[in-house]
């Protein structure tokens, strides 16, 4: 696997929203709360398609962006 760039423009306007949504943070994911109120974060692919990016793209920020 080579390396994937993601232009820094990109990255800053996406990088809350892709971390929000992924599975790298939980919001309120605990077994003792009622499953409507639990937020479990989505994949890669399921961010790619709700903000219209590609799936890489996705993948290269949040990776990017768990590091920071």
């Amino acid at each position: 696997m080579g390396f994937y760039f993601v232009d820094p423009e990109t990255y800053r306007k996406y990088k809350d929203q892709v971390i929000g949504m992924s599975q790298s943070i939980q919001i309120n994911y605990q077994e003792h709360l009622p499953p409507e109120k639990r937020r479990p974060g989505y994949s890669d692919r399921q961010i790619a398609e709700q903000l219209g990016l590609e799936e890489r793209t996705v993948r290269e920020i949040r990776i990017v962006a768990e590091r920071e």
